[in-house]
């Protein structure tokens, strides 16, 4: 079994954000919608479409942008290739899945929204930041089926990197759930995202070991020892 390593991590909620780094604070998730930082602080230069991402893309994005930051990763030039993404999610984009419905039932659809239509599918966000930042690893996201945030996500990432599928993996939970599912169990807002490695040279001299009993992404950032 390979070791994976921990490089770094960061989360948006209604009670804030903060990063692995952030020795005193750690993420909580509530019903609220998420709080999102300012995008300039984390990207240079960020897509053009920002501004007209829905929520849910806007969140998780931004989100990764703080954890590649966190993880003291600016330039992904020399592990782009080798670098995936995957994001796990139990709503995905179905609060803009409903809002684009929704524009389409006045006159025949006439007045349908292609800007809400461009985010009607969960995977968009990944093609986001893979472009951002020039990742050509594997992309992909996935529903999310554990009881806490980034069960699922945590469980493909150790799998690919063990199976050496990528050396470098940027993973995340994203959930912006619309406001009709609010009795749900799973209904709460938020994102975080971690970027971990099986490269012994990119974990630097002091490298955090991801834990094997470590079971989602949100106990990882309970648990995790802060880089830095």
């Amino acid at each position: 079994m390979k070791e994976i390593y921990l490089l770094g991590g960061s989360w948006i909620s209604s009670e804030g954000a903060g990063n692995l780094s952030d020795k005193d604070s750690r993420p909580v998730f509530t019903k609220k919608p998420a709080i999102t930082p300012d995008v300039r602080a984390f990207v240079e230069n960020p897509s053009s479409r920002y501004s007209r991402f829905d929520t849910f893309t806007r969140q998780g994005y931004l989100c990764a942008a703080m954890a590649l930051k966190n993880a003291g990763i600016s330039d992904t030039s020399g592990i782009g290739l080798t670098t995936g993404i995957i994001i796990s999610s139990w709503f995905g984009c179905y609060a803009t899945d409903l809002a684009f419905q929704e524009s389409t039932m006045e006159n025949d659809g006439e007045f349908s929204s292609p800007q809400l239509f461009s985010y009607t599918l969960p995977g968009i966000i990944t093609g986001e930041i893979a472009v951002t930042y020039s990742l050509k690893g594997p992309t992909f996201s996935l529903g999310e089926t554990g009881p806490e945030p980034g069960t699922s996500v945590l469980e493909a990432a150790r799998a690919m990197l063990e199976e050496g599928i990528c050396e470098t993996l940027l993973i995340g939970w994203d959930d912006a759930p619309p406001e009709s599912f609010a009795d749900d169990p799973a209904y709460i807002h938020g994102t975080c995202f971690a970027v971990m490695t099986t490269d012994r040279e990119i974990a630097g001299k002091s490298p955090v070991t991801l834990s094997a009993e470590t079971e989602s992404l949100y106990s990882l950032f309970q648990k995790a020892v802060p880089r830095g």
